[in-house]
């Protein structure tokens, strides 16, 4: 992916990222704090300035909708790289 397979970049901007990018920044911007975080809904809530329960509620949303589940480690670190990959996207455009 990072080697510049396209093929792999455009499947993951199209399956996961674009999903999640049409649910809005706030879950967006959610899933990508709760995983730089390592995981910490207490500490994702506190950088987020929402509660706790706001913050399951967002990854729970995206579970159902996405279909990646931002607490577990293998569903993580795809939206991990989706986000990644669409910030890039985002910025090769700029």
């Amino acid at each position: 992916l990072l080697a510049g397979d396209e093929l792999a970049g455009e499947q993951i901007l199209n399956l996961v990222h674009a999903p999640l990018h049409e649910m809005g920044d706030p879950f967006e911007s959610t899933v990508a704090t709760y995983l730089a975080l390592g995981g910490s809904l207490e500490a994702t809530a506190r950088n987020l300035f929402v509660h706790a329960n706001t913050v399951r509620y967002r990854l729970g949303r995206v579970s159902e909708q996405v279909g990646w589940d931002a607490t577990n480690a293998r569903d993580g670190l795809m939206l991990h790289m989706a986000i990644i990959v669409g910030r890039l996207a985002v910025s090769r455009e700029a």
